[in-house]
């Protein structure tokens, strides 16, 4: 009997350390874990832990968990491809969407660069324009005025040219000059076959009427003289009267 209970307690303080050795390399095995996923050495740590749990599974059921553990592995690939992808999908829009706004704002500012000369053009354009209207318009009223005064002054010599045409005939008139004059008007209207001026025919014919006797030394010298004047003076009213039968 003191036997078996001796026996008995052998076994429990075998028990206990076998007990205590378990939990410490329990510990160690925790404590590694945590060191792994501290490092971020995440393979390691999966594959640790898949390790323990394959020694723990009958060895007849391994392959399947194994091909289990890649069923997962290739979906956890799929999945990061496809937020890779996904990742990089949003940062080409995002990067094509900068590059957009930045050629619009290029543009816009290319445009109000466009706009901003046009007007200083248009505004340069303008100023020139009004510079030369201005520029005509004086130029024309000084021509308006420049060619008024010389109206004014082809008016005033023609007036002072009457002045002194009729002074000259008064001063010519009944004299054998004046007479002379209006014969050879009357003789060259005659030789062109029109009359030519009305008022110098109203001069030579006032001419040629003036009395005359004095200025010839004989009556039948003033007697030819007539004639010859009145023969012209009826040829020409001839000649007027043909004219005005023929419009």
């Amino acid at each position: 009997m003191d036997r078996w209970i001796s026996t008995s307690r052998q076994w429990r303080r075998k028990t206990n350390v076998v007990n205590d050795s378990a939990a410490i390399a329990e510990e160690k095995w925790r404590l590694e874990n945590d060191l792994l996923e501290a490092q971020g050495r995440d393979a390691e740590l999966l594959a640790r832990t898949r390790e323990r749990e394959l020694s723990s599974i009958h060895e007849s059921n391994r392959a399947l968990q194994e091909r289990i553990w890649a069923i997962k592995d290739e979906r956890a690939v799929a999945e990061q491809a496809a937020q890779a992808q996904q990742a990089a999908a949003e940062q080409a829009a995002q990067a094509q969407q900068a590059a957009a706004e930045q050629a619009a704002q290029a543009q816009q500012q290319l445009m109000n660069g466009v706009q901003t000369a046009y007007q200083a053009v248009e505004q340069a354009v303008n100023a020139e324009r009004q510079i030369l209207e201005n520029a005509y318009r004086a130029t024309t009223d000084s021509i308006s005025r420049n060619m008024q005064t010389v109206q004014d002054a082809i008016q005033e010599t023609e007036s002072i040219a009457e002045s002194l045409n009729r002074a000259l005939r008064n001063t010519q008139s009944g004299t054998a000059f004046a007479r002379e004059q209006g014969q050879a008007t009357l003789q060259r209207m005659l030789a062109a076959g029109e009359v030519t001026s009305q008022r110098e025919l109203d001069d030579a014919l006032s001419a040629v009427a003036e009395p005359s006797e004095h200025l010839f030394g004989s009556f039948l010298d003033y007697q030819r003289d007539f004639v010859g004047t009145a023969h012209d003076i009826y040829n020409l009213s001839q000649l007027t009267d043909e004219q005005l039968s023929t419009e």
